[in-house]
């Protein structure tokens, strides 16, 4: 496992001994601002074919210290492992928690099929369930007592010195609802971080991530993004 991801403060999936991590999008950091739910629909676009390491897409839940929430959609040289065949993802809701990874069920997603993706805190306070949803059936779901969160973001992880991406990742209608009401939350976005590691993704020639539409309602409780493209990394 990687730790200390520099700009987002997520940490990777444990996979593999390299790894780079392409341009992002977080929000949060440096807010003492609480999480209760967050919705995104992800078009994961089309995988790469030859696949020989782990390329994963990867929206989180993290306050930096405690565990990391994350559904990801992976490309593996075989993706049996979900029951999916070439040309799908798989993908899989999981909690990172003392070092080790508690999964959801895993299931395969079609390159033409957006899944939307669900964060939500308990109301009672005690902990978090995670959902992903395709063609309004629950593919995966977790639930964890983790507590709360700060942080939200996403980006796209390469292990093993993957096939990297062939095409644009979008997610679109994005809801963040925060616990209390804060009106300057918006201005702790950090778009287009350039990372990597062990020189397995050149980002030399990448393009910065691209958000469209950020607004709130609520007095700056609910924050909305119309569309966040992380664009393609090969």
């Amino acid at each position: 496992m990687k730790l200390g991801l520099l700009a987002l403060t997520f940490s990777p999936i444990a996979y593999a001994y390299t790894y780079g991590l392409g341009t992002s999008w977080s929000i949060g950091t440096g807010s003492s601002s609480t999480i209760e739910k967050v919705t995104t629909t992800l078009n994961a676009g089309i995988p790469p074919s030859g696949q020989l390491g782990e390329l994963i897409l990867w929206p989180a839940l993290s306050n930096g210290t405690g565990d990391l929430l994350m559904t990801s959609v992976e490309s593996w040289s075989n993706q049996s492992w979900c029951g999916g065949v070439t040309g799908q993802w798989c993908i899989r809701t999981q909690v990172f928690h003392d070092q080790k990874s508690t999964f959801g069920a895993f299931a395969p997603l079609s390159a033409s099929e957006p899944v939307t993706i669900t964060f939500e805190r308990n109301p009672d306070a005690s902990g978090w369930t995670q959902s992903a949803i395709v063609n309004n059936n629950v593919v995966s779901m977790i639930s964890s007592s983790s507590g709360p969160m700060t942080l939200f973001g996403m980006s796209t992880e390469c292990d093993d010195y993957c096939a990297m991406t062939v095409s644009p990742q979008t997610y679109t209608n994005t809801t963040i609802i925060l616990d209390v009401a804060n009106p300057t939350w918006g201005a702790t976005e950090v778009i287009g971080s350039r990372i990597y590691g062990d020189g397995t993704i050149d980002t030399n020639a990448q393009q910065p991530t691209i958000v469209d539409g950020i607004t709130s309602s609520e007095d700056g409780k609910v924050w909305t993004i119309t569309n966040i493209t992380i664009p393609q990394l090969g």
